[in-house]
């Protein structure tokens, strides 16, 4: 009795590891959708020359796909606002291509983005 309790709190230990891990989103950063930039690194290596980088953005609950606009060979980031208009959380990743194809997608990151409120004004003391 005492094996089939220790097996089964074994198993589920794993399971519990499991679950918590593979289905796990990472936290957002929330960032100012009119400022915010994808940026990126890439180096040529042994591989083709890069003719242009493109983003591909992912409304988080949604299977909505936005690619942005292909930027030049030497851009290494982008504005967010070039690809998405609306505020949302988004999941994107951005990718190189030439003539003869196109690359993987890389890391992807993850955030919230938005419209900043406008300042208050008019600001006064009242005394009642």
């Amino acid at each position: 009795m005492k094996k089939i309790l220790f097996i089964l709190l074994i198993i589920l230990s794993f399971l519990g590891y499991w679950k918590g891990t593979s289905i796990s989103q990472p936290s957002s950063l929330s960032v100012d959708i009119k400022k915010a930039k994808l940026s990126w690194t890439w180096n040529q290596g042994t591989s083709g020359m890069a003719d242009y980088f493109q983003a591909r953005c992912i409304r988080v609950g949604t299977s909505e796909i936005i690619l942005g606009p292909k930027t030049l060979p030497a851009a290494r980031e982008q504005s967010i606002l070039s690809i998405i208009q609306v505020s949302a959380e988004y999941i994107c990743a951005v990718k190189a291509g030439n003539t003869f194809g196109e690359s993987g997608y890389s890391n992807e990151v993850t955030f919230n983005a938005g419209d900043i409120p406008n300042t208050p004004t008019d600001l006064e003391i009242k005394i009642d």
